[in-house]
């Protein structure tokens, strides 16, 4: 099967400037800093797997906590690909069995 292994990132949303007063945390100081003015880096997404031929995505996480991100850049992935018509196929295996599994469904879906 062809495919791309972590291919170009998707941006799920463009960065911003934001036009209010920003103060955060910033490492090895206590105190705040005032972010105001500075860029909102996109917040973007990048599959393990994908194959525009055969239509999936895979993304493999397994049993270890991984970044904590993950779980809403998933959900903002799936809502990206709806609102700009994209109709992978999306597989979460995390275990040997879930991958066989997942290319079945794949090559079954691509026999016809």
């Amino acid at each position: 099967m062809e495919f791309v292994y972590e291919p170009a990132p998707f941006r799920l949303l463009n960065s911003i400037r934001y036009s209010g007063r920003i103060y955060k945390n910033v490492p090895k100081t206590a105190d705040l800093v005032d972010a105001t003015g500075k860029v909102v880096r996109d917040i973007t997404y990048t599959p393990d797997f994908l194959s525009e031929k055969h239509n999936f995505v895979i993304e493999t996480k397994g049993f270890v906590p991984s970044q904590h991100t993950f779980h809403l850049r998933w959900k903002l992935f799936i809502h990206f690909l709806q609102e700009t018509g994209h109709n992978y196929m999306l597989f979460l295996p995390r275990n040997q069995k879930q991958v066989d599994e997942a290319i079945k469904i794949i090559k079954d879906a691509n026999s016809h």
